[in-house]
């Protein structure tokens, strides 16, 4: 993109708490990462342009995948295979765990719906010194995705709110691989079960986003995005584009331009509502509550 476009860009690799504080959702958090923040680098890249509190802190420059990146619900499941949450709850009187510093951020579960009964959940509880509250639920944080997993194992929270494509990205096979052939970054073990110990009751979450993986977001008033957006939106259209998403198997969630054919993939199903999935919990992604395949979906 940026030979077609005449710009010189240059990618390092950081650490992802130096570009957006996990806190960031914190009345006291200064939100930007101290890396962006101190101007390390212009810009930090491939985050999800999410609702919420980041927009108060930067911008985000067009995307350059389509919305691919849904939210969902993850809950242990009972020896006979039902989940311990069930798929049409609220959520009032549950713990949910969200993942600190990565999106859906904790707020996020306020631009989501149900996918079972299209009702928004229950509000997030705020310690008012009443005691416990049954109306709401209990938002805690994990510091990074396993760290969420291990509570969600433990019981200390009855589910997790995350990517509906993380428990597929990181559950390992039997050399140790992940999914992309990647060395995995995190701890194999704890993934392990996916459709036998653990499951999405909720998948096809867009609402916590307002558009797709981004090329890059900045500090508000940088001028990155109006630096960027103009050679995003040509490149786009290229076959140079079409190329690098054939070359990475990331067809269904690019933007497509001439160079594609008409024939659709089948969407994975961590891309499809709960209320299109139609296997019970044994492939990991539930069915709502009361499925019959002859029937259809509720």
């Amino acid at each position: 993109m940026a030979d077609a476009c005449g710009l010189e860009i240059t990618f390092v690799q950081n650490n992802w708490a130096n570009c957006w504080d996990p806190d960031g959702y914190k009345p006291d958090s200064p939100g930007i990462g101290k890396g962006l923040l101190n101007h390390w680098f212009d810009g930090c890249s491939t985050y999800t342009h999410a609702q919420g509190v980041r927009n108060r802190f930067v911008e985000f420059t067009h995307s350059i995948l389509d919305a691919n990146k849904p939210a969902g619900l993850l809950t242990l499941l009972r020896e006979d295979g039902t989940p311990r949450v069930d798929g049409k709850e609220n959520l009032a009187g549950r713990k949910v765990v969200d993942v600190g510093g990565w999106v859906p951020t904790a707020d996020g579960m306020e631009y989501v719906e149900n996918q079972c009964t299209g009702k928004s959940y229950a509000p997030r509880c705020v310690d008012n010194g009443d005691g416990v509250q049954s109306d709401c639920y209990t938002l805690l944080v994990g510091d990074g995705n396993d760290a969420a997993m291990k509570m969600l194992r433990s019981g200390e929270a009855d589910a997790m709110f995350v990517y509906a494509d993380q428990a597929y990205n990181y559950e390992c096979s039997a050399d140790g691989k992940s999914h992309s052939g990647a060395d995995p970054t995190w701890d194999c073990d704890l993934w392990k079960g996916f459709g036998t110990d653990y499951a999405y009751v909720q998948t096809g979450q867009f609402g916590h986003a307002i558009n797709g993986t981004t090329l890059a977001l900045a500090p508000k008033g940088s001028g990155l995005a109006e630096l960027l957006n103009p050679c995003i939106q040509s490149f786009l259209k290229t076959k140079e584009y079409y190329d690098l998403c054939i070359k990475y198997d990331m067809v269904e969630t690019c933007y497509r331009n001439e160079f594609f054919s008409s024939t659709i993939k089948d969407k994975k199903p961590y891309m499809l509502p709960t209320n299109m999935q139609t296997t019970g919990c044994a492939n990991g992604y539930c069915s709502c509550p009361g499925y019959f395949k002859t029937d259809g979906p509720p």
